[in-house]
């Protein structure tokens, strides 16, 4: 059975049949359906708009594992919380020097059930409207802990600026009043310990490292060897925010209550409290596109030149093969690190895939010419050429069909070459920074220095860029009998 015989249905069939193209198969359809949903699901400037964007992360725990290995292994370690309220739990209109203002309460419950405590508590105010800049805002915070009521844990004034009277402000970053190192906090913390406890501790010890407000919010404290220490206090904290606005017609669109726990999410989260399980998902088309433009492109190129060059011959088989000989001793690495050096960070990728096109046609051209010189001498393309066939029906009708399985097989096999080159340059720190790919979250955990604490920040990508890699070579294996007819098997 020639080669221009062998059809989709028979390379299907081909790749069914062996162990490694099923699996093959299976994982690059796995990896599809996860590109698919990343585009349908996420932003195309996912990485400027949110990865890259500190605000958009302010409510996610920094450093922590996985959800799930704190459900298996760790059950002491505090989940992850986030209430949100769109509307308040009271509001009512009253009298302030003179004018009608609205008081909006939002009240919040939190089961505190862990002898872990949070890295911080956060509260955040979204869409403020105000329209009477001679009245300020007025928020404050009380606290019911299970010991005890903090009467104005939190308490501040915000004038509004008569530019932005009647505008929607803190939107779509917020209004943030955080827990960790808050002094004023801290202070009304101490007093509440030394009125219920009769124990004294200094606020600014309290806001320092050695206590921490996120710490003294959830604890209560006693006296160990001399030293005044603090233990987890389990039970339910309400949280009540009062604000009081400017005017009657005033309104906030959302309040929300984050503690921000000890694990997060399917894959954990970065130094930068960034969820890795999104970075890894954006991965996957970045990675899948990559590989197949930048191999598309090589073969195709490739595949023309070697075509021309072996059926013509003379000026343009001379330039092609001493061109794709020079190309192919041109060690490839240190241009790519050079390359991507001195280019800005937001074109490394196009220079990368750019680079790899250049570079990459030389060594599919020598091989396709090679093929091409023996198939022109057939019969049936001397036949051809005797029956008046045009030299470029020759070329497309009997000798491209002819070398397409192989060049199909090396389009297949240059896929991970482009993948693992790209996340080898970001691992060198070479990469585009904007764009969170595998080999961007490898180069991250390197410069933190998280290697031995975090794994679950450099094992996931690690494993995907391996498992894309075998994805292509196990399709490449099952694809070597359409290119080698004698281990092809009748079907």
């Amino acid at each position: 059975m020639s080669l221009q015989a062998v059809g989709a249905r028979e390379i299907l069939s081909l790749l069914w049949r062996s162990w490694t193209g099923r699996v093959g198969v299976i994982l690059f359809g796995l990896m599809v359906i996860a590109s698919i949903y990343t585009l349908a699901t996420m932003p195309l400037d996912y990485g400027t708009r949110i990865w890259n964007n500190a605000d958009y992360w302010k409510d996610y725990p920094k450093m922590v594992p996985p959800d799930w290995y704190r459900a298996l292994f760790d059950r002491s370690l505090l989940p992850h919380t986030v209430i949100g309220l769109e509307s308040p739990s009271r509001s009512e209109v009253m009298s302030y020097a003179g004018s009608q203002v609205r008081v909006l309460t939002y009240v919040f419950t939190y089961g505190y059930e862990s002898p872990t405590y949070p890295q911080n508590a956060r509260i955040a105010i979204y869409g403020l409207e105000a329209r009477n800049p001679s009245i300020p805002v007025v928020i404050t915070v009380s606290l019911e802990r299970p010991d005890g009521r903090i009467d104005q844990l939190y308490f501040e004034i915000v004038r509004i600026p008569q530019q932005l009277v009647g505008q929607k402000i803190y939107t779509p970053t917020p209004k943030d009043i955080n827990v960790y190192g808050n002094l004023y906090m801290a202070q009304q913390i101490s007093s509440f310990y030394y009125t219920r406890y009769n124990i004294s501790i200094n606020p600014s010890d309290l806001a320092g490292l050695d206590y921490g407000v996120e710490k003294a919010l959830f604890s209560k404290p006693f006296v160990r060897d001399g030293k005044i220490v603090l233990e987890p206090l389990n039970g339910f904290y309400r949280f009540t925010v009062s604000i009081q606005l400017t005017s009657s017609q005033d309104n906030i669109d959302m309040v929300t209550l984050a503690v921000l726990g000890r694990a997060y999410g399917l894959m954990g989260t970065d130094f930068d409290g960034r969820d890795l399980a999104q970075a890894l998902l954006f991965g996957f088309p970045i990675a899948l596109a990559i590989g197949f433009i930048t191999s598309a492109i090589v073969s195709i190129i490739g595949m023309v030149l070697g075509v021309f060059s072996g059926y013509y011959g003379g000026f343009v088989d001379e330039v092609v093969q001493r061109t794709a000989d020079i190309l192919g001793n041109i060690p490839l690495l240190p241009l790519l690190i050079l390359f991507t050096f001195i280019t800005p960070s937001n074109l490394r990728i196009q220079v990368l895939v750019a680079t790899l096109i250049v570079f990459g046609w030389a060594g599919l051209a020598i091989i396709v010419r090679s093929m091409v010189l023996s198939i022109k001498s057939e019969q049936y393309v001397e036949a051809a050429r005797a029956l008046g066939a045009s030299n470029i029906r020759i070329i497309f009708k009997h000798i491209t069909p002819q070398v397409m399985p192989y060049v199909v097989a090396q389009l297949i096999f240059f896929v991970p070459t482009a993948i693992l080159t790209e996340a080898g340059l970001s691992l060198l720190g070479l990469g585009d920074p904007s764009i969170p790919t595998w080999g961007q979250i490898l180069s991250r955990v390197l410069d933190k220095g998280a290697v031995s604490i975090a794994w679950w920040w450099i094992l996931p990508p690690g494993l995907l860029i391996v498992i894309s890699a075998v994805t292509f070579v196990l399709i490449a294996l099952a694809l070597e009998p359409i290119v080698d007819p004698r281990l092809r098997r009748r079907i």
